[in-house]
Parts: C-alpha cells; structure tokens; sequence
C-alpha cells in the first residue's frame, strides 16, 4: 500500500516521539523485549560483544504483531536468532510467557530475583523505546532503567510482515496507550507536545485506527 507523504509526514512526528535511546554505557542486565522485529536481538548481542552488560534477558510469549508468525515463543525465538549472530548462550536467559510490556519487565523482574542489579538497558524497537520505559519505571522502579535501538530510520522499520500501514496503526495505538495507561497504574505519565497531539489525533482522523484500544 503506498502511503501518501503528508501522512509519512505525520507519522515521523510519532516516530521521533517514541523514539528515545538512551543506553547506560554500562549496566548489569539487558532486556531484550520480543516482537516482530529481530533486529533487537541483533541489537543485544551487539551490546553483550561489547561487553556493555554480562547477561540479557529476553522476554515475550507472541502478542498482536507475532501470533502464528512463529512455532516457538517470541523470547525463544530472539534468543536462536541471537545464538546464530554470535551471542553466548551462557549469557542468555529467557522469559516465554509475557504477552505485553508490563509483563515483559514484571515476569524478567521476578525471573531476575537473587540478582544484583541496579542497572538495566531495555532493547526494543525505536517506536516502542518511550512506552517500555516509562512501564519499567512502574514495573520495576527500584532499579535505573536507560533504553537502546538499533539506529534507523522510520521507513526502515517497515518489515515483511509488518508494512508501513501496520507501522503507522502501531505508533497510533501506542500514543493512545501512552495517554491512558497511567490512569490505569501501567506506566508513568508522559508529556506529549502538541505537535505530536495534533498528529496523532488527525492520524487516527484519516483511518490509522487498527491498533486502539476500545
């Protein structure tokens, strides 16, 4: 589907929004958060050789964006992926079973008891960057928390199974979720510009609405 400029336009605007690396030069954990995207898990074995954090966690059973996609679990999924580009398998541990972010940091917290850590790297995409830190500082606050991507563009994003309509659905319905989930307890408020507002509001005005929540 070719999506006009003007709406490109007006998701970037979401896009940078989201979009918020930050990574600690050091840390002791790095959670990789499962997805459609592999570049993640590319991403956390680039960090693990660097040697910026001793052990990753990734986490995730299959949410929107990944079910039927594969026959094992997100986490699992990430961690082969991982293995073949070179990570440790020693340096690895799995968390299968969460289906959203405040699972994804609550189920790697109490996987992680015994541990020492103070300091995390949260991985995921670059559009999911501001929610899955603002959830882990709900879901785990007792630690600092910083947030890493792999560096692309907005349309670089765009993924075989995950086109730019499905993009832009998703930067939609997480500004939805950035609004209304800390009413809820789910994450920390945030502030949104108004010209990020305004995007998202008339986004939603010409059809981006696949990803709200009701």
């Amino acid at each position: 589907m070719k999506i006009p400029s003007d709406h490109l336009d007006l998701a970037r605007k979401l896009w940078e929004y989201h979009k918020v690396a930050d990574p600690f030069k050091k840390a002791d954990l790095i959670i990789g958060l499962g997805s459609y995207d592999l570049k993640t898990a590319i991403h956390c074995t680039e960090l693990l050789k660097n040697q910026v954090a001793p052990l990753v966690i990734f986490t995730g059973k299959k949410g929107n964006w990944t079910e039927g996609r594969w026959d094992k679990s997100e986490a699992e999924t990430f961690r082969d992926y991982a293995v073949e580009y070179g990570a440790n398998a020693c340096q690895i541990l799995i968390e299968p079973n969460s289906t959203n972010i405040g699972e994804n940091i609550a189920f790697a917290k109490k996987l992680l008891k015994g541990h020492p850590i103070n300091k995390t790297i949260i991985v995921t995409k670059p559009n999911t960057l501001r929610r899955a830190l603002a959830t882990a500082e709900i879901q785990w606050p007792d630690v600092m928390h910083s947030t890493d991507c792999v560096q692309i563009e907005m349309l670089d994003q765009v993924a075989e199974s995950h086109d730019i309509e499905d993009l832009i659905n998703e930067m939609v319905g997480d500004v939805q979720r950035i609004i209304e989930y800390p009413k809820l307890g789910y994450q920390i408020e945030q502030v949104i510009p108004d010209a990020v507002m305004e995007a998202y509001l008339t986004l939603i005005s010409l059809g981006y609405n696949k990803h709200l929540i009701q």
